[in-house]
């Protein structure tokens, strides 16, 4: 008796779920745009010629019409730099092209159309001085804003959301990524500024309105204020941080000041009272060395501002403003 023939097992996989970048999910609706003439059939073909026979042999052949089309595909793109709604327009892709060439002329073009955005939307960042902005949707409001203009401007509804998704918002979402860790580094740098600013700015007040304080416990009451200062921001910085915006203070102080006597007490006695945790400044080796280095500063000015004092004199006398007694 024959044997029975049995049907072959094919033991296909089942394809993992589609993952949706997320720039999809601004334009996804679940009824899409019709597709301009001609398009519609051209998908219809696509679908009929990956739904045959599921042999390895057919597997084989389509997988090497697949790559010779995708090369037809690139030598067409390259050689007339069209569009891909352009080149249906003129003939150049009809619809008795390959599917596979229509996919892949398709997948070209999206590809290409997510470079130019990439470039634009850099360019507009820079243009609309988006890093100027502190709000912290800023960068959101301009990406959406910006993706929103193009996919209009650039009739991206044509294609479907399969395409879309697969070979440009994927890319797009690499760009959004990619700017918005520039942005948020760029916020938070100048966020960085600011705070360093305030806080040493701080420290020149304290440092300025100790020079009307004639009590002995002058400096002490100043230490009082700078650990206050300290205490109040040691949870949006760390402690070396600060410590080093406290000298910042103390430097910048020291480079403008003309009370050369009173700058000279704030190097000898301040650091006795600022305290880093339990310690005093005046403990810590980087507080020395620093301290140390800004007397050599001092010395330096007040030199120049004497030298300069000296020169404006006898410039006076040079030219008879002051009379010599």
């Amino acid at each position: 008796m024959a044997k029975r023939r049995t049907t072959p097992e094919l033991n296909l996989q089942p394809e993992l779920p589609k993952v949706l970048s997320q720039d999809f999910n601004l334009f996804y609706k679940p009824q899409v745009e019709p597709e301009t003439a001609g398009l519609e059939e051209f998908t219809k073909s696509l679908d009929a010629f990956v739904n045959q026979g599921l042999t390895k042999k057919v597997l084989a052949d389509e997988k090497e019409e697949k790559n010779l089309n995708i090369d037809e595909a690139r030598k067409l793109k390259e050689e007339n730099k069209l569009s891909f709604k352009d080149a249906v327009e003129k003939g150049i892709i009809d619809k008795n092209s390959n599917p596979y060439l229509i996919e892949a002329y398709k997948n070209l073009d999206l590809q290409e159309k997510a470079r130019k955005f990439k470039n634009d939307l850099y360019l507009k960042y820079q243009e609309l001085g988006v890093d100027e902005n502190p709000n912290s949707d800023a960068f959101t409001q301009f990406y959406n804003s910006q993706l929103e203009k193009f996919f209009k401007d650039n009739q991206l509804g044509l294609f479907n959301a399969t395409e879309l998704n697969d070979s440009f918002f994927s890319e797009t979402d690499k760009v959004r990524n990619g700017l918005e860790n520039i942005h948020v580094q760029s916020q938070l740098e100048k966020v960085g500024k600011r705070f360093k600013k305030g806080f040493t700015d701080s420290i020149l007040g304290i440092l300025e309105n100790g020079k009307t304080d004639t009590s002995d416990r002058k400096f002490e009451l100043m230490g009082d204020q700078i650990n206050k200062l300290l205490q109040d921001h040691i949870d949006v910085r760390n402690p070396t941080d600060l410590r080093d915006y406290v000298l910042e203070g103390v430097e910048e102080f020291i480079k403008n000041t003309r009370d050369f006597d009173y700058a000279e007490d704030v190097l000898d006695n301040l650091m006795k009272f600022v305290e880093s945790g339990t310690a005093p400044f005046e403990n810590i080796g980087a507080v020395k060395n620093k301290i140390d280095g800004l007397r050599d500063v001092l010395d330096d000015e007040r030199k120049d501002f004497e030298a300069d004092q000296t020169d404006n004199y006898n410039n006076k006398i040079a030219k008879g403003k002051i009379e010599i007694r």
